[in-house]
């Protein structure tokens, strides 16, 4: 970490690449394995894997003993720019994380993350069209240059699938909660905002704000409920889902909790929470 709470890519790039395959307790040799020679080296994404595992142990366990609002402060100046339509809202998800929720925490966080790396990537390449796929804009030579040695790291936690691939287990339902550590929040939000702080200091890139879509414009008009209504789910509505979601075919059980969490977010006050969806 530098004195900005932010990552120095390059030493985690050098520590996640070293050829010593002893899996360490802590980082204490951390400087003796920056002296690594990494020229001609294969990549091992197994064992960088297991490496990343314990960079992010240990920061859950620095940044646990942290008070949570402190840490959405520190941070808060490397996202303010992220969702120019909610400020604040990646610190309300570090909040959701730190107090149970990691795995629908993750899911949003990394979809955030997701369409800021496209908007880099448009505004960097005007004329070319943005991939389709994450993995094909990480891996891009347009991108690569940008994000440099940030790139390994994020490839190892959410872009392929001989890495961690978080993103890909969480959207498509492959992993439980209690299956997601919840060390990987943290680490992939300090790693969000190493890369946001390392893109703003290289490139004059402004993020644009975008038009949300609005749920009540999907709506029929001749429905009981109507789009001048707000849509709200009552307390009794909400035990009737519950029924349903437990009685159907089509939705894992370990997903129900992740749904109504979901949408007991919605149904506050604050319009922002449909992100969630």
């Amino acid at each position: 970490m530098t004195k900005d709470n932010l990552f120095d890519f390059e030493e985690i790039y050098k520590f996640l690449t070293c050829e010593d395959h002893t899996t360490k307790e802590t980082l204490s040799t951390l400087p003796e394995l920056l002296q690594y020679d990494l020229s001609d080296t294969e990549l091992d994404y197994c064992y960088s894997a297991l490496r990343l595992k314990i960079i992010a142990s240990v920061l859950y366990k620095t940044i646990s003993e942290l008070d949570t609002q402190v840490v959405i402060d520190r941070y808060a100046q490397y996202f303010d720019h992220i969702i120019p339509e909610f400020p604040g809202y990646m610190g309300k998800l570090y909040e959701m994380s730190a107090t149970g929720e990691h795995m629908l925490a993750f899911s949003v966080v990394v979809s955030i993350f997701d369409r800021y790396i496209r908007q880099v990537f448009s505004y960097l390449n005007p004329d070319s069209s943005c991939p389709l796929i994450l993995i094909n804009i990480l891996e891009s030579e347009e991108i690569e240059p940008v994000l440099s040695y940030a790139l390994f790291p994020l490839l190892l936690l959410i872009g392929t699938p001989i890495g961690i691939n978080i993103r890909n287990l969480l959207w498509h339902g492959f992993i439980s909660e209690e299956e997601l550590s919840k060390c990987y929040f943290p680490l992939f939000y300090v790693l969000f905002a190493s890369i946001a702080n390392h893109v703003n200091a290289s490139y004059d890139i402004k993020v644009c704000q975008e038009d949300l879509l609005n749920f009540d414009d999907f709506l029929p008009t001749d429905f009981e409920f109507g789009p001048s209504q707000d849509l709200v789910i009552s307390e009794e509505d909400m035990d009737q889902l519950d029924v349903y979601l437990k009685s159907s075919k089509f939705v894992i059980p370990n997903r129900i909790r992740m749904l109504k969490n979901s949408i007991k977010f919605y149904n506050t006050d604050s319009a922002d929470s449909g992100y969630l969806f």
